[in-house]
């Protein structure tokens, strides 16, 4: 926290740190400011009777160092703040829009799966498939949200029906969305869970090439040439590459930025390039 406040809010007192951390101001001055400057000397400078960070986020230890990880500390004070109906404590007001055309899940249904997935544990069920209904025995791994869903990475089998058996027995690793869980049947198996041992894409890591598209606008190749210079990007700007993503998970990474609105009109801007690949154990 002091190192939110001394370096994104760009004062610290020892006043509000009291107030962020439940201590006495005298506390918070002597235990976490004190402290906090006798083991990391330098990095806190004055500013008239406050202090802010020497060095923008540059060597930060506990605090973000990126927007995007700020992003997710102000997203978790907004969640536990509306969740006992009282104030944020830190940040300004946030809006997400990327959440209005999320597809939430059933609780119940999500809940038993985050269960299991945490208990390493299989689920019997019925799932929506994009072939058909399907039931099988599921055992989720991981949990991946995009922009637009929740699904649990897991393996799929519909090999363990003995009394009425598939003609050719499902087993694959798959993305399971809660959202198309028709009926969950039994939970709670361990010993027949499958862990993600054999998950070669979810195991596998790539660098992802994309290009910008030759037929954008000048005008729009403008602004992302501008975009690109304010951040952190170096090189040409036509190309973004994005290291050490997991292969199970490029679809979502290449739908998310593959197309973008420019006023009232969607555009084509990144188009993947083939990939090259890095399997990791």
């Amino acid at each position: 926290m002091l190192e939110y406040l001394a370096c994104w809010e760009g004062e610290l007192s020892a006043r509000r740190l009291a107030e962020l951390t439940a201590r006495s101001r005298e506390d918070a001055q002597r235990r976490i400011i004190s402290g906090y400057q006798k083991a990391h000397p330098g990095r806190l400078v004055p500013s008239g009777r406050l202090k802010k960070f020497a060095d923008a986020t540059g060597g930060l230890a506990f605090a973000p160092t990126s927007a995007s990880a700020l992003l997710d500390v102000i997203r978790g004070e907004h969640r536990l703040a509306e969740a006992s109906g009282e104030e944020p404590r830190f940040g300004p007001p946030l809006e997400e829009i990327s959440t209005f055309g999320f597809s939430e899940p059933d609780p119940d249904v999500f809940q038993r799966l985050y269960a299991a997935c945490v208990g390493r544990r299989a689920v019997r069920l019925d799932y929506a498939a994009k072939s058909g209904l399907m039931e099988c025995e599921f055992s989720p791994h991981a949990l991946v949200r995009d922009g637009v869903r929740i699904h649990f990475r897991g393996y799929a089998s519909t090999a363990y029906r003995s009394s009425t058996p598939y003609p050719d027995p499902f087993r694959q690793y798959i993305d399971l969305a809660p959202a198309r869980v028709r009926r969950l049947i039994h939970e709670g198996d361990v010993a027949g869970y499958v862990s993600d041992a054999g998950d070669a894409d979810w195991h596998a890591r790539e660098t992802l090439m994309f290009r910008l598209n030759d037929d954008l606008p000048q005008e729009i190749l403008s602004v992302l040439a501008v975009e690109h210079e304010g951040g952190e990007s170096s090189g040409d700007f036509r190309i973004k590459k994005i290291p050490n993503i997991r292969k199970a998970l490029r679809i979502y990474v290449q739908r998310s930025l593959r197309h973008r609105a420019f006023g009232d009109v969607l555009y084509e801007i990144w188009l993947p390039v083939p990939i090259d690949v890095e399997a990791r154990p």
